[in-house]
């Protein structure tokens, strides 16, 4: 059995975190929409500077389990310079939760899903 600790926020989110992302708007629909609700995204990248950062798009989050299906049609997921695995750009208030440890949050991810 999983214990499940309460989920606490630092607020010194850094390069190499794992984060959960919860976007305002979401291209791909509820397909999308459940993908990040139920995954891990590890913050990648700090965009900045003139041409890579688009609105107030400024964290790539990249992701392991994007399939084609979830890039198909939309832009939610996209390929970023320097980054190896499909990526999702957000800004800093659609990002919920972080951690250092991937089980902290698959833990925040199952204490939601039943409602804890």
């Amino acid at each position: 059995m999983k214990h499940i600790k309460k989920y606490e926020n630092n607020n010194t989110l850094e390069v190499r975190d794992y984060v959960i992302c919860k976007p305002k708007s979401v291209a791909g629909g509820q397909k999308n929409r459940d993908f990040y609700n139920n995954n891990i995204g590890k913050f990648a990248k700090y965009l900045y500077g003139g041409r890579d950062v688009v609105d107030d798009f400024k964290y790539c989050i990249e992701y392991a389990d994007v399939t084609h299906e979830n890039m198909k049609y939309n832009h939610d997921f996209d390929w970023e310079l320097g980054v190896r695995m499909p990526c999702s750009r957000v800004e800093r208030t659609e990002i919920i939760a972080f951690s250092k440890n991937k089980e902290d949050l698959e833990a925040y991810i199952e204490s939601k899903n039943y409602n804890l």
